[in-house]
């Protein structure tokens, strides 16, 4: 059958009105084209989640959707596994930490010797918590390691009062090695430093009566009272002369257990 339209005197010259006539070509056209599927184009089939694509011949070819994306029968698409690479990720993409695998608490990212990122605790001479505070390892005596010291530098103003105390607050136990002073204008004669665990001699006294940006040195170290407990007071205690140079006390000490 091969739809040929009617013409306008054929239209109206046929009984009925305008929308029957109307109707009736649709129907005839409809007719026509359910002949030429089934007889020409046949029923057109396609495999559960794939599509048509032109092929190099132009002609259409049922085709798996491969590579970076995946279609399922339902039409829904997905990324691949193990296709993304650095170079898909946007410079812009601003990913966030909650995207990443977690972390131990405290932990690091280290190269392992697989060349793999590796979580694992710091360790040796130094460790680290959560907060990411580095606090230096304990210092054994004897140990074939050593570690590392901890250097306070306590500033101390001049001042017409030569009893005042400077007081610091020890995080950690600690034991004090060695002190000097470094005079940061004239001395005052008579006057002296002691380096203190509260109130108790750690050195001798260090005379401050030379002048500017003279070096002294303690000249002793009492192993009775070295040690400073965490949260204890390391104290420069001021006294003898008619009044306190400014300077800067160095205290030289390791982290004990």
């Amino acid at each position: 059958m091969t739809y040929v339209a009617k013409s306008q005197k054929e239209l109206r010259t046929e009984g009925g009105s305008l929308a029957k006539k109307l109707a009736t070509e649709l129907a005839l056209i409809d007719t026509e084209l359910d002949a030429l599927a089934a007889a020409d184009l046949g029923i057109v089939t396609l495999t559960a989640g794939r599509i048509m694509v032109g092929n190099a011949s132009n002609v259409a070819t049922d085709m798996d959707v491969t590579g970076d994306v995946l279609l399922s029968d339902g039409g829904v698409t997905s990324i691949n596994t193990g296709v993304i690479v650095n170079a898909d990720i946007s410079t812009n993409a601003a990913i966030a930490f909650s995207k990443l695998a977690t972390l131990t608490s405290g932990n690091i990212l280290v190269g392992s010797d697989a060349s793999a990122c590796t979580s694992v605790a710091m360790s040796g001479d130094a460790t680290m918590n959560s907060s990411g505070v580095i606090r230096t390892a304990v210092v054994a005596e004897d140990s074939v390691n050593g570690g590392i010291p901890l250097t306070f530098m306590i500033g101390i103003t001049a001042s017409t009062d030569a009893t005042l105390n400077v007081d610091v607050v020890s995080a950690y136990k600690i034991r004090v090695l060695d002190a000097h002073v470094i005079l940061r204008g004239a001395g005052v004669g008579s006057e002296t430093l002691t380096i203190q665990n509260a109130g108790n001699a750690i050195t001798d006294a260090i005379s401050v009566a030379g002048s500017d940006t003279a070096i002294v040195r303690a000249a002793q170290i009492n192993d009775a009272n070295y040690e400073i407990s965490a949260g204890g007071t390391l104290r420069v205690a001021s006294a003898g002369g008619a009044s306190r140079p400014a300077a800067l006390v160095v205290v030289n000490a390791v982290r004990v257990a």
